[in-house]
């Protein structure tokens, strides 16, 4: 593939047409040279526009519009001040012989440079512009250094693998710092109607995307399309109603724009769940009902939720860790089998996830299989802990408590 054409599919450009001229008559021989001539001029920009379009990013385009009217405003204030010195120094200077003078001199000024204004008056103007030289430059070099310390940069990234976090709360700042501390990946931000803290989100592997994670044209410029995991955060300030509702609406957003992202939403009414379910989102945390049944656990089981803490949090210690496909050694094995076998790899086999009803423990109870049949049923998988009569299959998950990501050799 040309690089032309490789660049037209990863860019989006308009293509000019020629179509008739005017009423659609044909065009008279004398100017049968200059519509050739224009035409082939035309077809010629369509095949290079693709080639030097350049997508900004929106962090760039803010910055560029904070810098522009900041200098829209010293131009009119530079403009003013010019026709002031030229009042003043019009009849003592022979320089300023008119308001272009007054201008010129006041710009040489702003660069440092006074050209020696002889009346009072004008010494105060050309005072006042020196120090608004300082301040622009000042001024630019500081916005330039915020936008730079955000993670900002000119051309949009093509993010690819990635994880987006839609919306912002008070666990958003967490969420970043475990991410950061447990993968490789790069992290996009779009915070909606909330703004994180500069310091929460500056690792270069962050980058903040403005505006509303249900907007199509927001979730392009976040990558949706190539990222790996979207994780929409609920939004506290609402009522759960309200708050769910708006997960909801972003949800059916990220699904729409990639049906292979990974999605996991927070709601904060476990009544709405069935609702992120057919809008696709393949995990729903109820923030309530997990807070409260690690309280109960610890309550019956003192120290619970310390174990949990260290399972899933990335630092010093042992983790979870989810393998897909199995290794071939443990294909055909029993859980059990396969259980003994990960010792070597100082892993701890905990769960498998399945597609596949029909290959459900035999010794499951009545109430059991139709749990986890409908799990499958709605989720496409299901969860199964320490089964102990399953077979491990080719199409299978397995999840695994261990220091490191175990490495099996086949």
């Amino acid at each position: 593939m040309s690089r032309a054409n490789h660049l037209s599919d990863r860019y989006t450009c308009p293509v000019i047409r020629w179509g008739p001229l005017g009423d659609g008559k044909k065009a008279v021989s004398s100017d049968a040279g200059t519509v050739a001539s224009l035409k082939r001029l035309v077809e010629m920009i369509g095949r290079i526009t693709p080639l030097i379009q350049i997508r900004l990013t929106s962090e760039f385009i803010t910055l560029g519009r904070k810098i522009l009217t900041v200098t829209l405003v010293s131009v009119l204030v530079v403009g003013l001040q010019g026709v002031i010195l030229w009042l003043l120094e019009q009849s003592t200077n022979s320089r300023v012989q008119n308001p272009l003078d007054g201008i010129y001199i006041t710009l040489v000024a702003i660069f440092g440079e006074t050209g020696g204004p002889e009346t009072i008056g004008a010494r105060i103007v050309t005072i006042v512009a020196l120090i608004e030289g300082l301040f622009l430059g000042a001024y630019i070099v500081v916005v330039a250094a915020v936008f730079n310390l955000r993670g900002g940069g000119i051309f949009m990234r093509k993010f690819s693998n990635h994880i987006v976090i839609c919306g912002w709360n008070f666990q958003g700042a967490w969420i970043i710092h475990e991410l950061l501390e447990g993968s490789d990946d790069d992290i996009v931000v779009i915070p909606g109607d909330e703004k994180p803290n500069s310091g929460d989100v500056s690792s270069p592997r962050v980058r903040v995307v403005e505006g509303q994670p249900t907007e199509d044209t927001t979730l392009d410029e976040a990558g949706i399309s190539e990222a790996r995991s979207a994780i929409i955060l609920t939004d506290p300030r609402l009522r759960p109603t309200e708050a769910d509702a708006k997960t909801l609406m972003v949800g059916l957003a990220v699904e729409s724009k990639n049906r292979s992202v990974y999605s996991c939403a927070q709601i904060m009414d476990s009544a709405n769940e069935v609702h992120l379910q057919r809008a696709n989102v393949d995990e729903v945390i109820l923030l309530d009902t997990i807070g409260a049944n690690l309280a109960v656990a610890s309550a019956v089981n003192p120290g619970v939720t310390l174990v949990v803490n260290e399972l899933v949090t990335f630092n010093e210690g042992s983790e979870f860790y989810r393998i897909q496909p199995p290794p071939d050694s443990l294909l055909g094995m029993s859980f059990s089998q396969a259980s003994l076998e990960c010792r070597d790899q100082r892993a701890i086999l905990i769960a498998v996830e399945t597609n596949d009803a029909t290959l459900l423990p035999a010794d499951l109870t009545n109430s059991e299989r139709v749990r986890l049949t409908d799990h499958i049923s709605q989720y496409g998988r299901a969860i199964l802990v320490n089964p102990e009569g399953y077979s491990i299959t080719a199409a299978d998950s397995l999840f695994f408590i261990a220091d490191e990501r175990p490495v099996f050799t086949n």
